[in-house]
């Protein structure tokens, strides 16, 4: 019975969530952009992306890395993390992230 029970409540949960979620992206009655999640492509593609906001102990290994596999991909980076370490940033952008 109690499995049943909390079962139950985790289902109620979700479709609360789901509820409130719909009516918060439907139901501001303004047009917005949202994230891009999935793209068909005839080919066989995928794309990568890293969010750069803490250290940078791994950033140089991690371009040498894509530059070995010829691939770009892309770096969000914080305000911070650009203050505190421009040259990881500048490494980025010379190696075309």
């Amino acid at each position: 019975m109690t499995i049943a029970v909390v079962i139950l409540f985790f289902l109620g949960l979700l479709s609360i969530n789901s509820g409130l979620m719909q009516g918060i992206v439907s139901g501001t009655g303004v047009n917005r952009d949202l994230p891009i999640y999935c793209v068909d492509r005839p080919d066989k593609t995928i794309s990568f992306s890293f969010d750069a906001a803490w250290g940078n102990e791994d950033t140089s290994t991690l371009i040498d890395i894509l530059n070995k596999y010829n691939i770009k991909t892309t770096f969000f980076v914080v305000g911070s993390w650009v203050d505190k370490f421009p040259d990881s940033v500048r490494q980025l952008s010379t190696a075309g992230h």
